[in-house]
């Protein structure tokens, strides 16, 4: 007898075989996916598997024809299709809501750790003397007005939390301890580092009394170094810069752990100068034995004359970067002295394409620190045919009220602006981009009446 065979039914017959195939494939990806991520490695394809199942497949099919009619074969054959095709849908539809859940929880898990990270940012703040706003939080500057001086202060952090700091502590209203460190690296057990260096500058000022034990402040530069020795962060060591101020006298009293230099604005020269002190290691490299051996923490004395200011800020503004302009280039301590220079004789100041007027200036600690910050801003802000509404900078507000007064083309960069709905003290600068900061700003300074 013959035995005609209908082509549909054959392309039934394989659409089926095919699609028992896929469902299995699908089955098997997503109970990999479900395991964890130590276990999803790459795997060669397993042959031996597929061969097994496609054999099977096929001895079942030859099965149907020699023992079932061929009207049977054909509602079978369909109904594999049809369970078949839902199979695989089902197994997608889950794949899709597991894949789903797996990026939620990424987010979530990114959502919160940028939510440590600006708490621990903002804890780190609580040590430094900036002005506090309504909600408890500090603000990126702070100023503090005394009898016989004016101190100004900076701080904005970079990516993350690192060991710049700076404080000033008033001991008896004439003489101020004054401190700036900066912790090597970044990261917690910079952080911890610093926390440690602040504690004990307070814990050792709290009680001082203008003795000649009080003036011999290279006895706390020495616990310094043994505390930061003694905890054994590896590569971990704190350069600092500790100073004594007689506010009366305007004499300094400096002694430094691997810092040695310091920056005086000298209002009757309309210049700054840098001062070398005498050179230290930095606190954590050597014992406190071995430093003696070698000359040991030395104390210096300068003179702060009436009008003249001290400034005292970490390396993350002379290394501050910039990609945009003239390939990776820094901002440099050149230029540095150049913006103090402009402001200190109130004139223009030209950083590229950028254009500064400090001809209103008044010359003060605040208006040259600002200057610097600004300028230091600026120099990473760029803006190109790329740029849309969605690309914005987070500004302070006390950075654009300096810019709006001194920046020549602030209708250029930062004429488009928003606020962010959960930071009063920030605005953003919309259409614009920048450069990301390469290292905390961390500027104090200190200016005698």
């Amino acid at each position: 007898m013959r035995v005609v065979i209908n082509p549909v039914f054959i392309l039934l017959i394989l659409l089926a075989v095919i699609t028992v195939l896929g469902l299995l494939t699908a089955v098997k990806a997503f109970c990999l996916a479900m395991t964890k991520s130590n276990d999803r490695k790459r795997r060669k394809p397993d042959v031996r598997f597929k061969i097994t199942v496609f054999s099977v497949i096929l001895l079942a099919v030859v099965i149907l024809f020699v023992t079932i009619p061929m009207n049977r074969i054909l509602f079978i054959t369909f109904a594999v299709l049809v369970i078949g095709i839902i199979g695989v849908l089902i197994v997608i539809i889950i794949m899709l809501i597991h894949i789903i859940n797996e990026k939620t929880a990424e987010l979530e898990k990114a959502a919160v750790a940028e939510l440590d990270l600006s708490l621990g940012k903002e804890l780190q703040k609580k040590f430094l003397p900036l002005d506090t706003g309504p909600d408890g939080n500090k603000f990126n500057s702070g100023c503090h007005y005394t009898k016989n001086a004016v101190f100004f202060g900076y701080y904005e952090g970079a990516q993350g939390i690192s060991g710049d700091y700076f404080d000033f502590r008033d001991l008896d209203g004439r003489y101020y301890a004054v401190i700036k460190c900066d912790v090597a690296g970044k990261g917690i057990p910079a952080a911890l580092l610093m926390v440690q260096v602040a504690t004990m500058f307070n814990n050792y000022f709290k009680n001082w009394k203008p003795s000649v034990s009080g003036m011999r402040i290279e006895e706390f530069v020495y616990q310094i170094n043994d505390l930061t020795d003694t905890l054994g962060f590896k590569g971990r060591f704190a350069a600092f810069t500790l100073c004594l101020f007689d506010s009366e006298t305007g004499d300094l009293h400096f002694c430094n752990a691997g810092d040695n230099r310091i920056h005086i604005c000298d209002t009757s020269e309309k210049c700054v100068k840098s001062i070398t002190l005498p050179q230290a290691p930095a606190a954590g490299i050597l014992e406190s034995s071995m430093v003696k051996s070698k000359g040991g923490y030395q104390v210096q004395t300068i003179t702060l004359d009436h009008g003249d200011i001290l400034l005292l800020y970490s390396d993350g503004i002379e290394e501050s970067k910039s990609s945009y302009r003239q390939g990776n280039e820094e901002l440099g301590a050149q230029r540095v002295n150049d913006i103090i220079n402009a402001v200190l004789n109130r004139r223009m100041y030209n950083l590229h394409d950028l254009c500064f007027d400090y001809s209103n200036c008044s010359g003060t600690a605040e208006d040259v620190i600002m200057a610097l910050i600004c300028a230091e801003k600026m120099f990473r802000c760029y803006r190109n045919a790329k740029v849309t509404k969605n690309d914005r900078v987070p500004v302070d507000i006390k950075i654009d009220a300096f810019l709006k007064k001194h920046f020549l083309q602030y209708q250029h960069y930062c004429s488009r602006t928003s606020d962010p709905p959960d930071n009063s003290t920030y605005m953003w600068y919309t259409n614009l981009k920048e450069v990301e900061q390469y290292d905390d700003l961390a500027i104090l300074g200190i200016e005698r009446k």
